[in-house]
């Protein structure tokens, strides 16, 4: 058996908005570029229009990025522009992207029961292969998916966009533009149970795990899921997984609930690409797809703010709830943004600024100056050393739903 991570085997090396710009470049060759000819490709994007309640991000940044501290001398604009060809070059010319879309699964497009597919980069995943299949099994209750879907998804959108790769690469970006928005947008349709009345779709699942089956890939390459290690009833302080029996999309599933903020930055960020695709791709089925992840963010972000800032939950039944620490009246803090106010005013600017905005369009009186909440953000990486990339990333989302939204 061979553990198999993703994001370390890989995706890590992404650096979504940094690729943004490389795949402009068309690269084949990791020669330096002397010619006009060598210059990057200005893809040639439809006249599309989004609806009104869709933001567009702006062609240019609003400011001027500089170092703090610089070291050295910058590289000049031919030094850039060279090693942004030669480390584009490297992902196609590894054909980095169709060998991500094989590790990519959920629901397949040909599955038995005619299903509306989907798919997602998982955490972890033992790959197992007997005779010519390969076989992901799931071991792990896949709590922060969307941390890892978040590494590539940028990278992944703006390849695409920019028309990047051969016919088999750009192939293989389309179908993982799209169905990895159906990944996420399966987060909110199979926390829905057949007895809900009201239904209420805004409640994100952490996963949801299907029912095995069997696939084949590009170049007959065989593959199948077993979900059965993590299709069982778990109940804990930070995550349950619950029986869905009947869902009305999937039928009979199995739901990762309790969803925790610790990956809400990659969220954030997924939300303004879906923005861009709506804004630049004519793709129907991904025009189709983004715009309803597009809006379902939207719904649970204003759920979060209805609420207070805190993420509520389902339990068995679709019943939505709460998460209190057992026996008290506090809010676990994985569910809230406001938890630790009492003790650090406006702790958690960041987090609460983003999910004002993705709601509203505004943000609702946080005002988080530079964004450094010092004292919180240094007692939470003492106490532990995993909140480095949240902090990170929230201060990268504040940003980009920032400029997406055009917020001072």
């Amino acid at each position: 058996m061979i553990p198999t991570t993703p994001w370390r085997l890989g995706a890590r090396f992404l650096i979504p908005f940094a690729l943004v710009g490389l795949m402009a470049c068309q690269p084949r060759s990791s020669a330096t570029p002397d010619t006009a000819e060598d210059a990057p490709r200005t893809p040639d994007i439809p006249e599309v229009t989004a609806p009104d309640h869709v933001a567009r991000f702006p062609a240019t940044l609003p400011f001027q990025v500089e170092r703090a501290h610089p070291i050295g001398e910058a590289p000049s604009a031919t030094e850039v522009e060279a090693f942004t060809r030669r480390m584009a070059g490297f992902f196609f010319d590894t054909d980095y992207f169709r060998w991500l879309r094989r590790l990519c699964h959920g629901l397949a497009e040909d599955n038995p029961w005619d299903q509306p597919p989907y798919m997602i980069l998982w955490a972890a995943p033992v790959a197992v292969r007997q005779g010519d299949v390969v076989t992901f099994r799931h071991v792990t209750g896949a709590d922060n998916v969307l941390a890892h879907v978040g590494r590539v998804i940028g990278p992944i959108v703006s390849a695409y966009l920019m028309g990047a790769g051969d016919a088999a690469q750009q192939a293989a970006l389309r179908q993982m533009v799209l169905g990895i928005i159906r990944g996420v947008s399966a987060m909110y349709d199979g926390s829905i149970w057949a007895e809900e009345d009201p239904v209420v779709p805004t409640i994100m699942a952490r996963a949801i795990f299907h029912r095995n089956h069997a696939w084949t890939l590009d170049g007959g390459r065989k593959a199948a899921v077993d979900y059965e290690p993590v299709r069982h009833q778990v109940f804990e302080r930070r995550h349950d997984t619950l029986h869905n029996p009947q869902n009305p999309t999937w039928g009979d599933i199995w739901v990762r609930t309790k969803r925790s903020k610790d990956d809400f930055p990659w969220l954030y960020r997924l939300h303004v690409h879906l923005a861009r695709l709506l804004w630049t791709v004519e793709d129907p089925q991904i025009r189709e797809a983004a715009l309803k992840l597009h809006d379902q963010i939207r719904a649970f972000a204003q759920d979060i703010v209805d609420h207070g800032y805190i993420i509520r939950a389902k339990a068995q039944g679709g019943e939505v709830f709460i998460p209190y620490i057992e026996g008290t009246e506090t809010v676990d803090d994985f569910a809230s943004m406001v938890e630790y106010e009492e003790y650090v005013p406006n702790a958690e600017c960041n987090a609460k600024l983003a999910v004002a905005l993705i709601a509203t369009g505004e943000p609702l009186g946080n005002d988080c100056d530079d964004g450094i909440s010092e004292i919180y953000e240094e007692v939470s990486l003492i106490r532990y050393y995993g909140h480095t990339w949240m902090q990170w990333g929230f201060h990268v989302g504040a940003i980009v739903t920032a400029i997406l939204y055009d917020a001072p």
